[in-house]
C-alpha cells in the first residue's frame, strides 16, 4: 500500500531526476476545486514533466439533507504528485498521479424550528445540538486528467480531471434535554439520521469521483 512516506520518496525522486533541467523548472499559483495553492513543475524532456503541489481552502455554505437545514464548513487540504505526458511535445498534456487529501466538512443543524430526526419530530428546546462531519476514508487516491498551457516564460494553465476518492462517510451526534427512555429514543433516531445521511451519499455514484478543475498562472524559472 502506498503511504505518505512512499509519496515523499516519489517526490524526492522527482526532484533529483528533474534538477539538471533548471531551464524547464516552473512555479505556478492555482485556483481549483481542490482549493488555492502553489505548484512546482519540472519539464524533464519535451514529452514528460512532473508537478508537485499543495492546496488548501476553508469556506461556509448551507445545505439541506433529509429535510434538515445544515451549516456546512468544508475544509480542503491536499498535496499532489502528478506525471504529465505531452504526446505532441507542446502544451497539451495527459496527466496521472496521486492526491493526498485531508478534505472534510463539519456540519451543524440549524435549529430554527421543529426538526424531524429519524422518525420523530423534536422542538429546538428538546434538541441541544446536532453536529457531525463528512470525510473520506482514503487519504491517498489516484488522479487522471488532461490539461493545456505552460509553454512560455509566463503562461496560463488549464486542467480538468478526476480524483478516484471513493464515497465520503458521514458522522452525526446530538445532545438533548430529554431524559430516561425518551433520551434513548432520541439517540436511536440520531443513529437513523446518520444511516439516512450515509444512504443518500452512497446512492449518488458520482460522489465516488472528486472532480478537479484548475486554472493557474505559471512562471518558468
Amino acid at each position: 500500500m502506498i503511504n505518505r512516506a512512499t509519496l515523499g520518496t516519489l517526490a524526492l525522486g522527482a526532484l533529483l531526476v528533474a534538477a539538471p533541467v533548471s531551464a524547464q523548472t516552473g512555479l505556478a499559483v492555482r485556483a481549483s476545486t481542490l482549493g488555492l495553492g502553489g505548484e512546482l513543475s519540472f519539464r524533464a524532456t519535451p514529452s514528460v514533466s512532473i508537478r508537485l503541489g499543495g492546496n488548501a481552502l476553508s469556506l461556509t455554505r448551507d445545505m439541506t439533507v433529509d429535510d434538515i437545514d445544515y451549516q456546512v464548513e468544508p475544509a480542503l487540504k491536499s498535496a499532489t504528485a502528478i506525471l504529465d505526458v505531452h504526446p505532441l511535445g507542446g502544451g497539451f498534456r495527459i496527466s496521472g498521479g496521486l492526491v493526498w487529501s485531508d478534505n472534510r466538512a463539519d456540519i451543524e443543524a440549524r435549529l430554527n424550528g421543529p426538526i424531524t430526526i429519524g422518525n420523530r419530530t423534536y422542538t429546538p428546546d428538546q434538541v441541544g445540538s446536532l453536529t457531525g462531519g463528512v470525510e473520506y476514508d482514503k487519504s491517498l487516491a489516484p488522479y487522471l486528467g488532461i490539461g493545456i498551457g505552460g509553454g512560455g516564460k509566463v503562461s496560463l494553465l488549464l486542467d480538468a480531471g478526476v480524483v478516484f476518492s471513493g464515497h465520503p462517510t458521514a458522522a452525526l451526534s446530538g445532545t438533548t434535554n430529554l431524559t430516561g427512555p425518551e433520551r434513548d429514543i432520541f439517540n436511536e433516531n440520531v443513529e437513523r439520521e446518520v444511516a439516512d445521511f450515509q444512504a443518500e451519499i452512497d446512492s449518488r455514484s458520482y460522489l465516488k469521483f472528486y472532480p478537479v478543475v484548475s486554472l493557474g498562472l505559471r512562471i518558468r524559472l
